[in-house]
């Protein structure tokens, strides 16, 4: 899917980013469609979501594009420009803005975060079909309550998001692609003083150049 989120835990709108270090050609746009699940701390215990992303991007200069992609838990925007260029290893600063929210049960400290990012990623070119990837995603997130269903507004939460994957692109044709990672998503909560414990996911993406 070639996009990227800077977000982790619950209340956000995608977990991994699918994405490789190629900014989308200028004038030319890419839509694309995810499938992913997380296991993530939330409240007292845990849970597991799955989590289905619409995309696009649009090369606006050269080495550089615009993206987003909605789900139903939040919605993204984020801008890829390419930093190197060599004939096997490519790498790319992505910074992004993304809002998301999730299911709320009793046990939940809050459900509308708000985080921004900006990291790196880069890409191995094995061959013309085969790209390893591997990236980091520091971020700032802010979580406060769900106003409407709680009742009432919690003090806001800001904390550390210090993400990391590692992937794979495989190009079918050149207007196809098929984008898979796993990841790792730990965040340190500045009001505890304390790392909390990380979220886990896994999933693909399909690219439509």
């Amino acid at each position: 899917m070639a996009l990227v989120a800077y977000v982790a835990g619950a209340g956000c709108a995608t977990w991994g980013s699918y994405l490789d270090p190629e900014p989308t050609r200028v004038g030319e746009t890419e839509a694309s469609v995810a499938v992913e699940v997380a296991h993530l701390k939330r409240g007292s215990g845990s849970v597991v979501l799955p989590n289905v992303l619409l995309g696009f991007r649009h090369g606006v200069g050269e080495g550089v594009d615009l993206g987003g992609r909605v789900s139903a838990l939040g919605v993204e925007g984020n801008m890829r420009i390419a930093l190197g260029r060599g004939s096997r290893f490519l790498s790319a600063f992505v910074p992004a803005l993304s809002l998301g929210w999730t299911p709320v049960s009793n046990d939940d400290e809050g459900t509308l975060r708000l985080v921004a990012g900006a990291g790196l990623t880069g890409g191995w070119r094995l061959s013309s079909t085969w790209m390893l990837l591997a990236g980091v995603r520091p971020a700032l997130a802010v979580t406060g309550a769900n106003i409407v269903v709680r009742g009432r507004f919690e003090s806001v939460r800001a904390s550390f998001l210090a993400g990391g994957l590692l992937g794979a692109r495989v190009r079918f044709t050149p207007g196809l692609a098929l984008v898979f990672e796993v990841g790792v998503d730990p965040a340190y909560d500045f009001e505890a003083s304390t790392w909390v414990r990380p979220a886990l996911h896994a999933g693909a993406a399909l690219r439509f150049d």
